[in-house]
């Protein structure tokens, strides 16, 4: 190919295609910081134009965590008078204060019917999944799908409470400080 007394070979042509894929998928990748404390792993990173890190994103995996080993934490569920325990959480509590999780259409058919064998429900910002073993994650988002939410979590004793997104001082008050944190890529849509 002659572009203006330019030569480019069909392999210097590919890099210079390399080079611009690359350059156009890290425009739509972003910094975030992984918080792991146990169970425990939350997302962060700079949100809504303001320099300040922030983490809109919290998920509790208890699959292999003791019933007597949750998190010490609670839920300020929609409509429930006081912070929902973790270890209090049953599908017939969290049907009290959330809508049942509907797969959305687009999924395969596998994962619907698997969705909809255990019971999880999902709103303003929560979600609470159950499996054979009881509760299985727990998750709270901010700033997911496109929507904006405030879930909040609390201390057991309900003494410590914030609303997402949090800052890594609320986070460590909260679950106490990170086991590891590192920085990870993450591709924005």
């Amino acid at each position: 190919m002659d572009c203006q007394g330019i030569t480019v070979t069909g392999r210097r042509m590919g890099r210079l295609l390399t080079v611009m894929l690359c350059a156009t998928l890290l425009s739509a990748c972003a910094n975030t910081t992984r918080f792991e404390a146990g169970p425990i792993t939350a997302f962060g990173g700079e949100i809504e134009a303001t320099d300040a890190e922030r983490f809109y994103l919290l998920r509790i995996d208890t699959r292999e965590v003791a019933a007597d080993d949750l998190p010490a934490l609670a839920l300020p569920l929609p409509g429930a008078e006081r912070p929902v325990a973790l270890e209090a959480l049953t599908p017939v509590e969290a049907a009290r204060y959330l809508p049942r999780f509907e797969p959305p259409p687009q999924w395969p058919e596998t994962w619907k019917a698997r969705a909809r064998a255990y019971p999880s429900f999902e709103g303003d910002g929560y979600f609470i999944g159950f499996g054979e073993i009881g509760l299985e994650s727990v998750s709270l988002c901010s700033h997911c799908a496109g929507q904006r939410q405030s879930p909040s979590l609390c201390t057991a004793d309900g003494r410590v409470c914030h609303r997402f997104p949090l800052t890594r001082d609320q986070l460590v008050a909260l679950v106490g400080p990170p086991g590891r944190e590192y920085k990870v890529i993450e591709v924005r849509y």
